[in-house]
């Protein structure tokens, strides 16, 4: 309660009359506000200028908690959710960005 995740699950259900059972609409939401961004810092919808402002991306905040390209070869670095099942229910522990020294480099 209380954190971006948590009011976006409970105004998910507000709008929707259903409660969310995973985290994809989250995440997909943290799409747009990486896109809406990017095309906030390129001033321009040109595909080339979006690409180059979310590469240089870092620390956005976002639902889930940040998100960052800047450094990472397009795979972003983002916080992860540490959840617990209890009683069929996915409860949250902890939400963490991993060390990014720990994180392999991207395959090219």
């Amino acid at each position: 309660p209380g954190t971006r995740l948590a009011d976006f699950f409970a105004e998910y259900e507000k709008v929707k009359g259903e409660p969310l059972t995973n985290s994809f609409a989250a995440t997909g939401y943290d799409m747009l506000l990486v896109i809406n961004h990017a095309v906030g810092v390129a001033g321009t919808l040109k595909g080339p200028a979006v690409r180059d402002a979310i590469a240089n991306t870092e620390n956005l905040d976002v639902v889930t908690g940040t998100i960052s390209y800047k450094g990472r070869g397009h795979v972003p670095l983002r916080a992860i959710a540490l959840n617990q099942i209890s009683d069929g229910r996915a409860n949250l522990i902890d939400t963490r960005v991993p060390n990014p020294a720990l994180v392999p480099e991207p395959i090219k």
